[in-house]
C-alpha cells in the first residue's frame, strides 16, 4: 500500500490533506485516483488508513482517514553523532541510520571534518537530510521519523552526554573494550559518537572520555565513517531486540 506523510495538524474530523509535495507525487508520479487505498502517518508515531476521496485546493490530495494505530516505539532511543562526511556518502548514511531506527541524527564538526560550509549552507544541507529520512521512513514502514538536529561542533555534543544512559566512541586513537562488551540491559538513551575520515584525534577521544564516552573498538579493520555507524546502529538495534525477546520470555 501506499503510504505519505502528513503532519499531526492535517488530520481532523475524520480527513486529512496532504501537504503539496506529498500530493504532487501521488498524483503526478503514481497517478493515485479517487476510492485509491492508502497509509498514512504522522511522524510521531500514528497511522491511519485511508482512501482518498478528492484532489483539491490546487491538486492537494484529500484523504477519507479511517482506523487510527498508535505504534509504540520501544527499545534504546539512539543519538547518532556523526562528523560530516562527504555529501553522497552523508546522504546514504542518514537514509540506512532511518531504516534502522536511530531516534537522533547530529551532525558535528570535528577537527578532522573535511566539510567546511557556511551556516547558511549548513541549514540547507539539515534540510535535505530531513527530506532522505522522510522518504526513507516512507519506504521501510517507519511511523517515526528521526530528529535530524542542526550541525554542531564536537565539545558542544560532549557538554550533553550527561543525557545518556551510555555513549559510546569507536576509536583507533586509543585503546578500548569491544562494542559489545559495554552494552548493559538497563540502557534506555544511548549515543555513538562516529569519527571522520581519519577518524577523531587524540585531543578529542581525551576530552569525549573526560565527558563520560566510552572508547570502544569495533574490530581490527579500518572501516569507513559510514561503515562504523551502521555497524554501531546494528548492534544497538540487535541488542535492544534480545532484551525485549528475553522480556517476553520471562513474563
Amino acid at each position: 500500500m501506499r503510504r505519505f506523510f502528513v503532519d499531526p495538524s492535517g488530520v481532523k474530523e475524520g480527513e486529512a490533506v496532504l501537504s503539496e509535495a506529498e500530493s504532487r507525487h501521488a498524483l503526478s508520479v503514481l497517478r493515485l485516483k479517487i476510492g485509491d487505498a492508502v497509509e498514512l502517518f504522522d511522524g510521531a508515531g500514528c497511522v491511519y488508513d485511508g482512501v482518498v476521496i478528492d484532489a483539491e485546493n490546487r491538486g492537494r490530495l484529500r484523504v477519507s482517514v479511517g482506523r487510527k494505530r498508535e505504534t509504540v516505539v520501544s527499545g534504546i532511543e539512539v543519538t547518532l553523532a556523526v562528523s560530516v562526511i562527504r555529501p553522497e556518502r552523508m546522504d546514504w548514511l542518514v537514509q540506512k541510520a532511518t531504516e534502522l531506527g536511530a531516534g537522533v541524527i547530529q551532525p558535528i564538526r570535528t577537527e578532522r571534518s573535511v566539510v567546511r560550509l557556511s551556516a547558511e549552507r549548513w541549514k540547507g544541507k539539515a534540510e535535505k537530510w530531513r527530506k532522505i529520512a522522510l522518504e526513507s521512513s516512507k519506504q521501510c514502514g517507519r511511523s517515526t521519523l528521526p530528529a535530524i538536529e542542526e550541525v554542531c561542533d564536537f565539545d558542544l555534543f560532549l557538554s550533553r552526554l550527561g543525557q545518556y544512559d551510555l555513549a559510546v566512541i569507536p576509536t583507533l586513537a586509543v585503546p578500548g573494550k569491544s562494542f559489545a562488551a559495554v552494552l548493559n540491559s538497563g540502557m534506555k538513551k544511548a549515543a555513538a559518537l562516529i569519527g571522520p575520515e581519519g577518524d577523531f584525534s587524540h585531543e578529542e577521544v581525551r576530552r569525549a572520555v573526560s565527558s563520560g564516552a566510552q572508547p570502544v573498538t569495533l574490530g581490527s579493520l579500518v572501516w569507513r565513517s559510514e561503515t562504523a555507524a551502521i555497524y554501531a546502529l546494528s548492534g544497538f538495534h540487535f541488542f535492544s531486540q534480545q532484551v525485549s525477546a528475553k522480556g517476553e520470555r520471562d513474563a
